[in-house]
């Protein structure tokens, strides 16, 4: 089957198609461009909001330097005297672990210390004291410039307080550490900073990259007193993601070759009071421990902070509302405090999921809450891998199923394949915190249905204008359209059918053109011609092809139709009818006119597409066929215009007026068959016509009696009525030729056509 073969070949050409598109998208996965990185962070930040708050911990509180309290206290940065009194507040709440997300890199400088200062230089000096006096008075100063030494009264509380871990950032690039990285003070503090460093180290035969860890240049330290007094530091750097919004932090960096934790790590193990346990390999972190602690990183030592909520989900607590006594104790009781700055116009404004205004230091607490609670965001290598394998499964599926899916159908599919998929990945993220990116397989299902809708939409349109160019000569513009809109109507190659077929010719056809000139000739045969094919049209037939004068058509393809024996004799009866009204406008014009002959027939036929590669026609074959052409020439001998085939008649009956007239074996056929008049439609039939075929149909029974006598005086009074008709001449001849001599034992009662 051609239609077959085509749509074998479009399937075919849309697999390749999608097989191609699914080896670039495997590409443009394995370099995963920018915009596409984007698009999956994006995603990622509408899981999140719609997933909402989510229930926290009871480990770590918030204690926020806001706007309340630089109201109450003075501006920001406030005397060291006042942190130490925080620290001291919360060490008596029974707070565990105090972290810092502020830096404490200069000494405090207050303008009474200056003078206490000045005074004691003065004292030193004067001679108007005595000696006496003067040590005395130096004393006391010295007393006094030790108590309002703030950097001093804030180490000494960090000292006897509970643990803190203070905070400290590092640079990334060299230009912000000129001015500091070759003073001594700055190596000073680099060799007891280096106390930080995560000791529990086990590297493999190589350290990894450096451009796989985070590894700044240098480091913005606290004082070294307060380094002293606290015991413990974390960096609080962040990396942003590549649309400048905070989802991950790192948990580690390597510096001056050795690796520091982060602040939040830091916090945990301070709190379980476990040792950070690092794992190093050639490819980069393989993990981090503290304790039964071991959150799920990548190989550059980051972590996906799995956020709670927008802005003040993790507890906040006012810093002056502890110094004045008016929080719980209860509520900071063995928690992890982070003093913070939130105060708008001084705090550290973050990008997040949630807001493009988050503080910073809720982004370490979060951090804090997921490892001690094992409320991890999860993206594993095998979520990594497995988007390559699904880019596979659904390129090869839909580029096996889309093709053979009517355009509606796979845009219903895709989508709800699309939305399907969506639904999936946000339901892992919920309910089982596995962030499945979902935007390559949606690239990878939308660009296969783009891709393969646009291939059969441009393979229908060519096959369209095909049907359209093959068709339109040779059917109604009806079928045409039809054809056009529904190609899968049409049934090219080698199909056996059965249907109606139709020959029509010109009687006289040789005598005529000698009469006429070229042009005229041509010119009357172009009139016929165009009537009779439209009426062929208008009856829903299939003009065939033309020989001269000759016609064939045949009903029921290449569009299918129950009623194509009924169509195809109305048809010969409305080119009967528009012939006589022709030739009555031609006679009266003093031009030539002609009758025709038209031969039907029903039966089983091939109908396809015939001839070679580069030429063919949409034509029918086959033994019903060609006793189509041989009834049409049997009306010479029966001097009648149409002749149809047994199975026509039988098709017609109740719709059309026939007469059967004869059992003839035609040229080239053994079997004989049984052939019929078409007269007229069933609502034509006139009295005189009635009368005149009850009398010969009961001559052709008698005659299938072998009672000739009997059939002889039926036709009798049967061309009394129409004395010139043909067929009753001739059965009346036979029958008293048969009374004479009758036939042979065997006969059948068959004449034989000798000509075509």
């Amino acid at each position: 089957m051609v239609k077959k073969s085509n749509s074998l070949k479009t399937h075919k050409l849309c697999f390749a198609i999608g097989i191609a598109l699914l080896i670039l998208i495997v590409i443009l996965r394995f370099f995963d461009p920018p915009f596409i990185r984007i698009l999956n962070l994006k995603t990622l930040d509408l899981f999140f909001q719609h997933r909402g708050v989510q229930s926290t911990g009871k480990q770590v509180v918030i204690v926020a330097v806001d706007e309340k309290s630089i109201a109450d206290k003075g501006r920001w940065p406030w005397s060291r005297s006042i942190m130490a009194k925080l620290v001291d507040k919360l060490t008596q709440y029974g707070t565990r672990v105090i972290g810092f997300d502020i830096v404490f890199s200069e000494p405090e400088q207050q303008d009474s210390y200056k003078t206490i200062i000045a005074l004691r230089n003065f004292v030193k000096k004067s001679d108007q004291l005595t000696p006496s006096a003067r040590v005395s008075l130096e004393k006391y100063l010295e007393k006094f410039l030790y108590a309002k030494q703030a950097d001093t009264i804030f180490a000494q509380s960090l000292k006897n307080g509970c643990a803190s871990v203070l905070g400290q950032f590092f640079f990334v690039s060299p230009d912000e550490i000129k001015h500091i990285a070759k003073t001594d003070q700055y190596q000073d503090n680099l060799k007891y900073f280096r106390k930080q460093r995560i000791i529990y180290l086990f590297e493999g035969d190589s350290a990894p990259p450096d451009d796989i860890i985070f590894t700044p240049v240098g480091v913005n330290l606290n004082l070294i007193s307060i380094m002293q007094a606290a015991g413990y530091s974390g960096f609080f750097n962040t990396i942003p993601d590549i649309d400048g919004a905070i989802r991950r932090m790192p948990l580690i960096c390597r510096f001056n070759d050795e690796y520091y934790p982060s602040l939040a790590l830091k916090l945990v193990s301070v709190y379980l009071n476990q040792p950070i346990k690092l794992y190093l390999n050639e490819y980069g972190v393989e993990l981090i421990k503290v304790g039964k602690v071991i959150p799920p990183i990548d190989i550059g030592g980051t972590m996906l902070i799995n956020f709670a909520g927008p802005s003040m989900t993790i507890p906040h607590y006012s810093a002056v509302d502890i110094l004045d006594d008016k929080i719980a104790p209860a509520l900071l009781k063995d928690k992890i405090v982070i003093i913070g700055i939130t105060a708008t116009g001084l705090y550290d404004i973050r990008l997040t999921p949630y807001s493009a205004v988050y503080p910073g230091v809720e982004i370490h607490a979060n951090a804090v809450d997921n490892m001690l609670n094992s409320r991890y965001l999860y993206y594993p290598w095998w979520i990594r891998l497995s988007l390559y394998v699904l880019i596979v499964i659904f390129g090869i599926l839909l580029s096996l199923i889309l093709p053979r899916m009517k355009a509606l159908t796979s845009g219903i599919f895709t989508l709800f394949l699309t939305i399907s998929f969506i639904v999936l990945s946000y339901m892992l993220f919920k309910i089982f915190n596995i962030w499945y990116p979902p935007i390559y397989g949606i690239i990878t299902i939308g660009a296969t249905y783009i891709a393969i809708t646009l291939t059969k939409f441009i393979v229908e349109e060519k096959e369209r204008r095909f049907i359209k160019g093959a068709f339109s000569q040779y059917l109604s513009p009806q079928l045409v359209n039809q054809l056009v809109n529904n190609p899968d109507l049409l049934k090219l190659g080698g199909e056996e059918k059965e249907l109606t077929v139709l020959f029509t010719d010109i009687i006289g056809f040789t005598g005529i053109s000698e009469k006429l000139g070229p042009v005229e000739l041509v010119e009357l045969l172009n009139i016929y011609t165009t009537e009779m094919s439209d009426i062929i049209m208008r009856f829903r037939g299939t003009i065939d092809k033309y020989s001269g004068d000759a016609i064939m058509a045949f009903f029921g393809a290449p569009i299918y139709f129950p009623d194509h024996a009924k169509l195809a004799c109305r048809a010969a009866i409305a080119m009967h009818t528009r012939l006589c009204q022709l030739r009555e406008k031609w006679e009266q014009a003093g031009r030539p006119f002609f009758a025709t002959r038209i031969g039907i027939n029903t039966g089983k036929m091939v109908v396809g597409n015939m001839g070679s590669k580069q030429k063919f026609n949409y034509t029918v074959l086959g033994d019903a066929v060609n006793l189509a052409s041989r009834l049409e020439g049997a009306n010479k001998f029966y001097k009648t215009s149409i002749i149809i085939g047994e199975d026509t008649c039988k098709q017609v009956s109740g719709t059309c007026i026939t007469r059967e007239l004869d059992l003839v074996r035609v040229v080239g056929k053994k079997q004989p068959v049984h052939i019929f008049e078409l007269i007229c439609l069933a609502d034509n039939l006139s009295a005189g016509l009635r009368e005149f075929l009850e009398y010969y149909n009961e001559g052709i029974k008698h005659i299938t009696k072998h009672a000739w006598r009997d059939a002889v005086r039926y036709f009798t009074n049967a061309l009394k009525i129409r004395p010139d008709d043909i067929p009753a001449q001739i059965h009346k001849q036979r029958c008293e030729q048969l009374i004479k001599m009758p036939p042979k034992t065997g006969w059948d009662g068959a004449y034989d056509l000798k000509n075509k």
